[in-house]
């Protein structure tokens, strides 16, 4: 099973790259995250919109993490348990670096992703799983709504209790897939809190 998976994500890397170079998505444009890998959330002096996060089915207790060592070469993390999935393309680290992704306790698909302050050479995919989310019941699977990362400068403080969130920098993404193997997928060239997104976008009173 372990390998399988391997496998996949292995494959599910090389048709993002290609996608991306190809100007090719599933909606046949070009991923608008790319667009936007090359902007630096410290250009933003505070927030700028507020969002729904997207729902995960379940709940984490409290927070949980994965590392891998990611080298010039490349490489991805995988986190099962969440179901999420980063590919660092040859080239988006110049030495070997340990980078740790920490799910948010919760059932929002929010992430710590560190070391805090990292910038790539080249933009890295940012890709969540939507089997365990709600963008995973027919109506959403057939409209596809529209998704975006956004960064989240002061982690988990900047969530609300309605599960909305105060952001910092916003990221148009794109799906990615069919059918239960659909991930909604973001660039990004820099670390800290992430998350995912779907539905209004709009600043709160008092920005």
């Amino acid at each position: 099973m372990f390998h399988s998976k391997l496998y996949r994500y292995v494959a599910v890397s090389a048709a993002l790259l290609i996608g991306a170079g190809c100007g090719d998505s599933p909606t046949g444009t070009t991923p608008p995250a790319l667009e936007r890998g090359g902007a630096t959330a410290s250009l933003h002096e505070g927030y700028i919109a507020q969002g729904y996060l997207v729902k995960r089915n379940f709940t984490l207790p409290n927070d949980t993490s994965v590392s891998t060592t990611i080298t010039p070469e490349g490489g991805f993390l995988w986190f099962a348990e969440v179901g999420l999935f980063m590919y660092f393309p040859e080239g988006a680290v110049s030495a070997p670096i340990t980078v740790t992704a920490t799910a948010l306790k919760g059932n929002r698909t929010a992430y710590d992703f560190q070391p805090h302050g990292t910038v790539f050479n080249t933009p890295i995919y940012v890709a969540q799983e939507l089997l365990l989310t709600e963008l995973n019941t027919p109506r959403a699977k057939q409209k596809r709504p529209e998704v975006w990362g956004a960064y989240l400068s002061h982690g988990a403080e900047d969530i609300l209790s309605d599960g909305s969130a105060r952001l910092t920098e916003v990221f148009n993404a794109f799906y990615h897939g069919k059918g239960s193997e659909t991930l909604a997928v973001f660039t990004t060239t820099h670390f800290s809190g992430y998350a995912f997104g779907s539905g209004r976008r709009e600043a709160p009173a008092g920005f």
